[in-house]
């Protein structure tokens, strides 16, 4: 079995630096970090192709919810997954809203149909 390409997209982010970390232990996933201050963020996505791109909910804020569709433009079929440090939500954008307690239950999002 071929391994999970991710894309953990973060600001200033702690939290999603740490979630990158976390996740790059786990066997079958291949995480790729991006900082969200470079200015390619699209040329990125649509040059490495991710099964999945994690974003954190505070990023958005931020950057707004225009770079989802920027992800979605280069990825259509990527799952875009935004977490949060503070609630056990993952919204998973044009499918649904998971709660999730576990690194292992974000890996089964991740990884899930």
């Amino acid at each position: 079995m071929s391994n999970r390409r991710i894309m953990v997209l973060y600001g200033k982010s702690l939290f999603a630096q740490a979630l990158q970390n976390l996740l790059k232990k786990r066997e079958g996933l291949e995480v790729i970090g991006l900082d969200l201050d470079k200015t390619e963020v699209s040329m990125q996505v649509a040059s490495l192709h991710p099964e999945a791109v994690i974003i954190d909910c505070d990023d958005l804020n931020v950057y707004g919810r225009s770079l989802i569709l920027q992800v979605l433009n280069e990825s259509p079929d990527a799952k875009i997954l935004c977490v949060t440090v503070n609630g056990n939500n993952v919204d998973i954008y044009r499918k649904k809203q998971v709660e999730i307690t576990k690194t292992d239950e974000l890996v089964e999002v991740i990884i899930g149909p």
